[in-house]
């Protein structure tokens, strides 16, 4: 139908749905991602929140404060959206910390590096595809509220980040080698 104004409507609709559990989702970031088979869809990740007294009594398998997941075509043409991995904010990668919550998170186009701020004041930076920190930045006295990788991330490594502490940091990370 056309409406008053002459411009066409369009419908949504909800096409899959994941849950997650029962924690806030407090960010959420996707990439395409193109399949062989020709199917389209995205990689995403979630940043949940919740403290170590919180996940004290949470089934194992909700623990983890960053999750990755998938939403893709299938080759009917339906979507259909399954969790890739959950994983941990500990230091060690472990999946509880002290202050367990992600307040934001972030993937680096093309490279499958994804970024996780939480509330304990520090930044990881992971691999998509593995469960362990690649690096743990320390360098607010608050909580990370915002952050984003420069737009040339790919071969510069920039990312800034900025907190409730009023400071925003500039950090050069696991830039391209020439």
């Amino acid at each position: 139908t056309m409406p008053s104004s002459g411009k066409q409507q369009t419908k949504s609709k909800c096409v899959s749905s994941l849950s997650l559990g029962t924690d806030p989702i407090l960010s959420l970031d996707a990439a395409p991602s193109h399949a062989a088979n020709g199917t389209k869809g995205f990689v995403a990740v979630a940043g949940l929140g919740g403290d170590a007294a919180e996940l004290g009594d949470v089934d194992a398998s909700e623990k983890g404060r960053v999750v990755i997941f998938k939403s893709a075509t299938t080759t009917e043409g339906e979507w259909t959206t399954r969790e890739r991995a959950r994983v941990g904010i500990g230091s060690d990668g472990s999946l509880v910390a002290k202050k367990a919550g992600v307040s934001i998170c972030r993937l680096r186009p093309r490279d499958g590096r994804l970024i996780a701020a939480g509330w304990d004041h520090r930044l990881r930076i992971y691999d998509r595809s593995r469960a362990k920190p690649l690096a743990v930045l320390r360098g607010h006295n608050t909580g990370i509220d915002t952050m984003d990788w420069a737009p040339d991330a790919q071969t510069s490594g920039l990312l800034a980040t900025g907190g409730s502490d009023g400071v925003v940091n500039v950090w050069k990370c696991f830039e391209a080698k020439m």
